[in-house]
């Protein structure tokens, strides 16, 4: 079994949603507007910034190399 992540436009495995409590473990909301953040690369580095309200990740530091570390230091 599969569900849909509406944030990210594709299927989850069904294990990894329970695990998430039924939710997509790459998706975070803005702190600002509660829109989901999608993950922005400038150059080679990574960020997000919100759609909508403009808001970007940079202003409270977080940019990293790698999309994964960057997801996990959100998630810390």
């Amino acid at each position: 079994d599969t569900f849909f992540s509406p944030g990210l436009l594709r299927a989850i495995m069904s294990e990894n949603a329970y695990d998430d409590y039924n939710r997509c473990s790459e998706e975070c909301e803005c702190p600002i507007c509660g829109c989901t953040l999608p993950i922005t690369a400038q150059g080679k580095m990574f960020r997000y910034v919100c759609e909508f309200c403009r808001w970007d990740s940079v202003e409270v530091g977080l940019m990293n190399p790698d999309p994964n570390d960057l997801m996990r230091n959100i998630r810390a």
